[in-house]
């Protein structure tokens, strides 16, 4: 009985894992500031006609650069707040919070 509690939660939590996306767009991030869970995907999506990057000041994920009309995702996977920017363009910031 433990064992198939444990496997309801296990895919009760995959279910609820979301994809949030940020658009990269006249040099800014939108959202600014973002809301997500442990277990959700971000997706920055680069409208831009130049590469920008989405660098965390704290180094715990980097995009690298991600051309004109691309994107990249990471999965989050530890609570906590994460400053980050755009090393191309330093004016460049937002937040996200991880829950």
């Amino acid at each position: 009985m433990k064992s198939l509690l444990l496997l309801i939660g296990f895919f009760l939590f995959r279910v609820e894992a979301k994809t949030l996306v940020v658009k990269i767009e006249a040099t800014k991030f939108f959202p600014e500031k973002l809301e997500a869970k442990v277990g959700d995907t971000i997706l920055w999506d680069n409208k831009d006609f130049f590469p920008h990057t989405a660098t965390a000041v704290d180094k715990s994920f980097n995009s690298n650069s991600i051309p004109s009309m691309k994107s990249w995702s990471f999965k989050v996977q530890k609570k906590g707040t994460y400053h980050y920017k755009c090393l191309f363009h330093p004016v460049m910031s937002a937040t996200l919070f991880v829950r």
